[in-house]
């Protein structure tokens, strides 16, 4: 009889080699990674772990081979930036053959 803990590692491991093999599909993988903890709205609480775990995110991407990896962390993390990040750093960037 298969527990639920056995259930949950095939499922596991099924993604993770469906991902593996979706990575090597793609020529190049890039990523913007925002991580806010200080809002500059005083009606925003302060957080506590977005930016670490944002950090751990683009980590974790880095060991993937992602081709680019940009961040924007807190005051850093603006409108204009996000907008300019897509615009101007990834789209041109882009073909069919990529992933973001």
């Amino acid at each position: 009889m298969w527990t639920l803990a056995r259930w949950c590692f095939v499922i596991l491991a099924a993604i993770a080699f469906s991902v593996r093999s979706l990575a090597q599909s793609f020529e190049h993988s890039y990523a913007l990674v925002i991580g806010i903890d200080n809002y500059q709205s005083p009606r925003w609480p302060k957080l506590h772990y977005a930016v670490k775990d944002a950090q751990a995110i683009a980590s974790y991407l880095h060991t993937q081979n992602y081709t680019e990896i940009i961040t924007l962390y807190d005051n850093r993390a603006t409108k204009h930036a996000i907008i300019s990040a897509m615009e101007d750093k990834l789209a041109p960037r882009l073909t069919t053959h990529d992933r973001v």
